[in-house]
């Protein structure tokens, strides 16, 4: 008891201290918001960017909100030269990408739309664009022989506009290199005639034979594989239903195990002998098994015990064979109750068949519900399903409105 009210009185104490800093955090607020205002706005440092202020206006003819926009500070204009002489550097520094050096420019060249963090913003343009791309991309198929080629780059902070040239040299692709060859061959499909029904490939390039192949898809080894994986697929789908349908075997004789010991039950305790008993139980059985869409294995094998013994077989031997070829330990206890008939008689055995009969209503009882809990589960997948298909019915139509808006 004193445990409980101790923590009740944590819980309040801990609900004081947030009233109490809730209460200090809004007097800090409203002292900041007006006593404590200065009547001043300070700006973002160049490059942090702009912001909004909300803020309140009392006036004798006026009383709202406003919301200020905060434009960030600019540079002055010595600031603004350095700013420049830094995105130039930045260039310098970033322009080649992967090449060599301004005299040996093979492949694409880095042209960056901002620099210095964002607060320069560059334009590019070239003297030749026949050979350089606004993006950067080379296009050597069109460079026969080194070629000069000035960049301009406009570079604009705010109103201030700085103009950055510098020249570099374009090289070809060296006729030895893959990529030379590459050029070539584009180079001279170019030339093939786009009205004509086949393009004949070029048989040499810079006076080395060339032999083309269509390339291999390698579909037959896929092909190869699935039937290998096959070899191992069909054993073990094979082994997989045998365990299915024995699983299911097994689970229709337990389904008939209660029925048939309490038939016996009944049988034995008007004084039938065991042979008898089986044999009419077999008889309703083969009568009712006409109009059953499948055979009780349960039933099934107590036939297969009756038509031993009257074949000749001895009751003892038959009744052995009936719990060996039983796949559940219950037949066996069942196949054991039956030898002990044979020794001490019906009135023991209706006893021993009575008990174990309560145990199998339970077991049988287990099963159900066992089965219940599974259809369960299966159930619950088709409505994850639907319940999916409901959500996207209800969100694509809100995610296209606001698309659209």
């Amino acid at each position: 008891m004193k445990t409980k009210q101790t923590k009740t009185k944590n819980l309040f104490a801990m609900m004081n201290v947030l009233i109490l800093v809730g209460a200090l955090v809004l007097v800090w607020d409203f002292y900041n918001a007006t006593c404590g205002y200065s009547q001043r706005v300070e700006r973002n440092a160049p490059g942090e960017g702009d912001y909004e202020e909300e803020l309140h206006i009392q006036s004798e003819y006026f009383s709202g909100d406003y919301n200020l926009l905060v434009e960030e500070r600019e540079l002055t204009e010595k600031q603004v030269e350095e700013l420049f002489g830094e995105a130039k550097k930045e260039i310098d520094h970033t322009f080649l990408g992967d090449n060599k050096d301004m005299d040996h420019v093979l492949d694409h060249i880095n042209l960056q739309r901002t620099y210095q963090d964002g607060m320069v913003r560059a334009r590019w343009s070239f003297d030749n664009e026949d050979m350089v791309g606004t993006y950067g991309e080379i296009y050597q198929e069109k460079i026969e022989k080194p070629t000069i080629v000035e960049a301009t780059v406009e570079l604009k902070y705010k109103d201030y506009i700085h103009i950055y040239q510098f020249p570099f040299r374009l090289i070809p692709y060296n006729k030895n290199s893959a990529k030379g060859v590459i050029k070539e061959i584009s180079r001279k499909l170019q030339k093939e005639n786009a009205q004509s029904k086949e393009i004949n490939l070029p048989q040499s390039i810079y006076g080395q034979k060339i032999k083309w192949t269509k390339k291999m898809t390698y579909r037959g080894l896929f092909v190869m594989g699935l039937g290998i994986f096959g070899y191992w697929l069909i054993p073990y789908g094979q082994g997989w239903e045998r365990n299915r349908q024995g699983n299911m075997r097994k689970k229709r004789m337990l389904q008939d195990y209660p029925s048939i010991l309490n038939q016996l039950s009944i049988l034995l305790g008007v004084g039938i002998s065991l042979p008898e008993a089986v044999d009419k139980i077999t008889t309703r059985y083969e009568e009712k098994r006409k109009g059953l869409k499948e055979n009780l294995p349960g039933y099934e094998l107590l036939a297969v015990m009756n038509r031993e013994m009257k074949d000749g077989m001895g009751t003892i031997q038959a009744i052995d064979h009936f719990g060996k070829k039983s796949e559940c330990k219950e037949y066996r206890k069942l196949s054991m109750l039956m030898k002990q008939n044979l020794r001490k008689g019906n009135a023991h055995m209706v006893e021993l068949l009575e008990r174990e009969n309560m145990e199998a209503f339970e077991m049988r009882k287990t099963m159900v519900r066992k089965a219940g809990e599974e259809a369960a589960v299966k159930l619950l997948f088709p409505m994850i399903g639907m319940l999916g298909i409901i959500i996207v019915i209800l969100l694509v139509p809100a995610f296209l409105t606001l698309g659209s808006q």
